[in-house]
């Protein structure tokens, strides 16, 4: 995400720091909250809404201080980030790697105190 830092989007502006900043922890939202879907064994309907609201509510959040002056650095700054095609893969990429990531830490592939304990049972 640091090299969209240079580029330009379709109005022509630079993303700034703050931008990626706020893309980055909208990245981490989401994959806080589909990690938490991962981790649970029992979904209803107040679940998965109270899931999607979490993830909702942040970028409504984002929008409302990208209205105000005062929240200078990103004033104005929402509907040019999501003008931005590569940001809408970046949040597909995130949530598509979350189920094969979860699944080797689950099967103790990329937790090394695991792999050590498997290595020393044979």
């Amino acid at each position: 995400m640091f090299s969209l830092s240079e580029s330009a989007n379709v109005s022509g502006q630079a993303i700034n720091l703050w931008g990626l900043g706020t893309l980055t922890y909208a990245n981490v939202v989401i994959v806080a909250n589909c990690t938490l879907l991962f981790a649970t064994n029992t979904h209803s309907i107040w679940s998965l809404l109270i899931t999607f609201l979490s993830i909702f509510s942040f970028f409504v959040v984002w929008y409302i201080e990208n209205l105000f002056p005062f929240f200078d650095p990103l004033y104005k700054g929402f509907s040019h980030v999501m003008r931005i095609p590569f940001i809408y893969f970046l949040f597909f990429m995130a949530m598509a790697g979350l189920y094969p990531i979860d699944k080797l830490i689950h099967w103790g592939f990329l937790n090394p105190v695991d792999a050590v304990l498997r290595r020393e049972a044979y």
